[in-house]
């Protein structure tokens, strides 16, 4: 994955960490048990899709986002494929605005996600010792 590809932050992957689920930069979540920069990698496809909306979607076991077209997205895109994104989505409401509504979940930052899991391995720490939970197989394949 993209290292900012939003990934799915629940209750079952990391758990007692967020309050809500949450899309979280791949990049961020590297230095946790299982995930890790691929390297080696010279070339990398990347595939993106759109929905009607922005969706979740589960993509080699992870839970990730479709492609929000908003102003990150958009701004490299040459003006003949931005008219054609305009004509299926329409112009989006506002200047800046996405072109197909709001974000599913709500993103955190890097730093966001860095400083809570600190914060929770502090707090893990001062409670004894806690069994270590494996991510999913999966996870070690994100490319960030």
């Amino acid at each position: 994955m993209a290292e900012t590809s939003g990934v799915g932050g629940d209750t079952s992957r990391l758990p007692g960490l967020f309050a809500s689920e949450v899309l979280l930069p791949t990049k961020s979540l590297t230095g946790l048990p299982g995930i890790r920069c691929k390297s080696g990698k010279r070339e990398v496809t990347w595939v993106h899709f759109s929905c009607n909306r922005h969706e979740i979607v589960h993509a080699n076991g992870c839970l990730s986002e479709s492609l929000l077209f908003g102003p990150m997205a958009t701004a490299g895109l040459d003006p003949k494929t931005l008219r054609e994104i305009g004509d299926i989505f329409g112009p989006a409401p506002i200047l800046g605005a996405t072109l197909h509504g709001r974000p599913v979940r709500t993103f955190m930052t890097v730093g966001e996600v860095r400083r809570q899991v600190a914060d929770k391995r502090r707090k893990s720490k001062n409670h004894g010792p806690q069994r270590k939970r494996k991510l999913d197989a999966n996870a070690s394949n994100l490319l960030v």
